[in-house]
């Protein structure tokens, strides 16, 4: 199974963009730090909580990331 990171990056922006907040606001509401939500903005990967917490965000089934 491979993780694709610019997939999940797209529509965290995607999300972002379209509901009008900002990368502080976006983390708040997932519950993650913004630093942490920047460095995985930026391709880093999340650890599996916080890749469960984006994708619930993004009202998405995790294997939208995993091929």
């Amino acid at each position: 199974m491979e993780y694709h990171s610019e997939k999940l990056v797209k529509d965290i922006i995607h999300m972002r963009d379209a509901i009008g907040i900002s990368l502080r606001t976006a983390a708040k509401d997932i519950g993650i730090s913004n630093a942490t939500l920047s460095r995985i903005e930026r391709g880093k990967t999340p650890d599996i909580i916080t890749f469960g917490l984006i994708c619930k965000w993004l009202n998405r089934n995790t294997s939208n990331y995993l091929y």
